[in-house]
């Protein structure tokens, strides 16, 4: 907000004025800055534009360096990535991670889903009992929870202690 209460983004070089009025709430990207205007429409800036993505505050939001998602009040859960806003499923996940370029949640059955650079992909084939997000790893245990899984851009790796070299006593 400069000195005559507009509010402004400065990108890539560039300034933009966004409203010609202070802005008190907002949150940052790394490439994206969300807000609420004076009108309480829910507004994003990316890539030198901005647009509306709700009429209305969300349910939920989650916004964390590339990665702006959100929950409706229809409970429909949306990603808006690179300028590209995508509907991911038509509920509310029960939990939703997130990493630079890299969402992952649970869906309906407890099984793992996520949003890669751009894309919805499969994560795990089974109900997963606990896991977390580690960069681009997702470390999961199923239903067998004496075996963790490592997921890596798009392949499953399976740790098993018994065959572990450095775990032998």
């Amino acid at each position: 907000n400069d000195y005559l209460g507009n509010f402004k983004v400065f990108s890539n070089g560039n300034t933009y004025n966004l409203e010609i009025y202070e802005t008190p709430n907002y949150e940052v990207g790394n490439e994206l800055v969300s807000y609420y205007n004076n009108i309480g429409e829910w507004m994003v800036f990316y890539g030198g534009e901005k647009s509306k993505l709700l009429t209305v505050k969300p349910k939920k939001q989650y916004l964390k360096r590339n990665v702006l998602a959100y929950v409706d009040f229809a409970n429909r859960f949306y990603v808006f990535y690179k300028g590209k806003l995508t509907q991911l499923e038509s509920y509310e996940p029960a939990r939703v991670e997130i990493w630079d370029d890299i969402l992952v949640y649970t869906d309906f059955y407890g099984k793992l889903w996520g949003f890669v650079n751009g894309e919805k992909v499969p994560i795990s084939d089974n109900i997963v009992l606990g896991w977390e997000l580690q960069k681009e790893c997702v470390v999961y245990y199923d239903l067998t929870p004496a075996a963790k899984t490592v997921w890596h851009k798009g392949k499953n790796y399976i740790y098993d202690p018994t065959i572990d070299v450095f775990n032998r006593k």
